[in-house]
């Protein structure tokens, strides 16, 4: 069996040159909800993945067949070595430790007159030694060792820049290098070795996938699709193809090519993705909902395609069904984002499922038991009084609301909505008479002017025209006057046609009374 010697181990890792890239569906603005999906941007095949394919395989073994024109001349000498070399390298018994002693020996007898071919073949014994020493945990060596065949690949290409093979090998070490830089020096060494009449499927592969990486996208789509040509049955450069397809938003053929993956591997989760990503769009919702629940009863959908399913079932009115989803997601990844967690029960809450927010609320409290921070323990406790105020039990909103203040004193929401609270207008038995007053003035007078006093404007604002109101209600001239005070100074804040117009009635009224 021949030994292999540019078979590299390991993936690429996701730290890589290209901006993050979305898809939202074109609605998803109008509905108030996150229908966005990140488009993923790494390959969704390894470096180690593509070499597996024979075809490969049979492209990187080692051989000493010089190539006429695109590698150097052997002289005598230097053919004589190779004869001695070639039983070390071949056969079960090879010695590559014994061939790189041999060949740094040679190279260093001939000095400057070595031929190029000598360090191209130690930059190989290098690369494959460093490839032994990685299967034997022998990080430092293997790292060692690769630099060797760097180092060496270069100076039979300074010796030699027309050897194709050594711009070959090197093209392929730098693409498999975790060092973002190294895939752009991959490029150009992978384009001169198919200048130079490498024309076979596994380098334009090579050179498709480096460029994919650097976002040269239509660079990346030539060479994949040349690489199609040759070697049509490659299903690794098929999606790495599709994949360019969607990132250049060319849906309706990336949906294609991925619905053709899929007829012939149900299971991968990763095209089925890439598929929501393509109806998302274009605002395909149906085919979105189908694709992610393939994903949720294949057990394969990660936390945020659940999210982005509790969000399109929460646009299509189907409350219980998102519920269910987002309790799924939370108890399947309580390590996830817990904002992402409360952004759902908000969402609920906004489309007036009170209910089934609460009940979200309710197994955040379970699930994220000791690790909320005291910042998303407000926005719940908020979020909490809310929903009692929306459905009419306000006196379970103010026992809340008085937990947040004694939190947080100056959170300007809960101030108002307290003072709301105490502010709204009830009936009150007065002897024989019913009154309507509001429920406690001087509670909610009192929590008006603390949010007053905010550097919050907002919260300012809001406190400014409630005190207004809540001055009006009483009626008389004096309360009139100070409610327009009160207007003008929201007014100085930020300006409003509506307030001005109130402003306008109040002081009406203020006339009207004083001409009695």
């Amino acid at each position: 069996m021949k030994r292999i010697l540019f078979t590299l181990t390991g993936t690429l890792c996701a730290s890589l040159p290209m901006a993050a890239q979305t898809v939202t569906a074109p609605d998803s603005g109008k509905a108030g909800l996150p229908l966005t999906m990140e488009i993923q941007k790494e390959p969704m095949v390894s470096v180690s993945d593509m070499m597996k394919n024979p075809k490969w395989i049979e492209a990187f073994v080692y051989s000493f067949t010089p190539l006429s024109d695109v590698e150097p001349t052997l002289d005598a000498v230097t053919r004589d070595f190779y004869q001695t070399l070639q039983p070390v390298l071949s056969g079960e018994n090879s010695n590559f430790a014994l061939a790189y002693k041999m060949l740094k020996d040679e190279i260093a007898s001939n000095g400057a007159k070595a031929n190029a071919s000598l360090f191209f073949t130690l930059g190989a014994v290098a690369q494959q030694l460093s490839v032994d020493a990685s299967e034997q945990k022998n990080a430092a060596q293997a790292k060692s060792y690769l630099a060797e065949a760097v180092d060496n690949y270069n100076k039979a290409i300074d010796s030699f820049p027309n050897y194709q093979r050594a711009r070959r090998n090197l093209g392929l070490i730098y693409m498999n290098s975790d060092d973002k830089g190294d895939i752009a020096k991959a490029i150009p060494h992978l384009e001169k070795a198919v200048a130079l009449g490498a024309r076979d499927a596994s380098t334009y592969a090579m050179l498709g996938y480096c460029n994919f990486l650097q976002g040269n996208l239509y660079s990346a789509e030539n060479a994949l699709k040349t690489a199609l040509t040759l070697d049509a049955s490659n299903k690794d450069v098929y999606q790495l193809l599709a994949q360019v397809m969607l990132q250049q938003s060319r849906y309706k053929e990336a949906r294609a090519m991925f619905n053709e993956l899929i007829k012939k591997d149900m299971n991968n989760a990763q095209w089925w993705m890439a598929l929501v990503n393509t109806y998302l769009a274009e605002n395909d919702l149906d085919n979105c909902v189908v694709s992610l629940e393939v994903l949720r009863h294949m057990k394969k959908a990660e936390t945020q395609s659940l999210y982005l399913l509790g969000n399109i079932y929460i646009m299509r009115g189907m409350h219980d069904m998102a519920s269910e989803v987002y309790i799924q997601a939370i108890k399947e990844a309580p390590t996830q984002s817990l904002d992402d967690a409360i952004d759902a029960a908000r969402s609920l809450a906004s489309y007036g499922a009170f209910d089934q927010a609460t009940k979200i609320l309710d197994v955040i409290a379970k699930n994220y038991k000791g690790t909320v921070k005291d910042e998303q323990e407000m926005d719940m406790l908020t979020l909490r009084s809310n929903i009692n105020i929306s459905q009419g039990k306000g006196e379970e909103a103010a026992k809340v609301l008085t937990q947040i203040l004694d939190r947080d004193p100056n959170n300007g929401d809960a101030l108002n909505s307290l003072a709301s609270y105490y502010a709204e207008m009830v009936e009150v038995q007065d002897g024989k008479e019913v009154k309507r007053q509001a429920r406690d003035f001087e509670m909610a007078e009192m929590l008006l002017l603390r949010a007053e006093d905010l550097t919050n404007n907002q919260a300012k604002l809001r406190a400014l025209t409630q005190h207004a109101r809540l001055l009006v209600g009483k009626k008389d001239t004096d309360s009139l006057r100070k409610a327009v005070r009160l207007l003008e100074r929201a007014q100085e804040i930020e300006s409003s046609e509506s307030v001005e117009q109130y402003i306008q009635v109040i002081r009406t009224a203020i006339a009207s009374s004083s001409a009695r």
